[in-house]
């Protein structure tokens, strides 16, 4: 049952990866770092894992991000075209 949920886990991330070239094999750069980095600093097996898993969904939000917003060219915010709000704590 693991097995399936890691392979539905990585088919999606794939997906979401596919709908940005620009990014490709930037969620498997990622997973390799978080657990590098885990490793130099003592995380154990379990910790590891986790990372790894972290690394592969952490752009599962750009699913439901249009593609018009996500492959924009410029800025990704603040440019006023009503597009994405202005970031968290912002006076804009």
């Amino acid at each position: 049952m693991l097995e399936d949920s890691e392979a539905v886990t990585t088919a999606l991330a794939a997906a979401i990866e596919s709908r940005d070239p620009y990014t490709c094999g930037h969620v498997e750069r990622v997973a390799m770092y978080a657990v590098t980095i885990g490793k130099r600093v003592g995380v154990d097996a379990g910790g590891l894992n986790a990372l790894q898993r972290g690394g592969v969904v952490h752009d599962i939000g750009k699913i439901v991000v249009p593609d018009q917003i996500l492959n924009k060219t410029g800025q990704a915010h603040g440019s006023g075209d009503g597009d994405c709000p202005p970031p968290s704590g912002s006076r804009a």
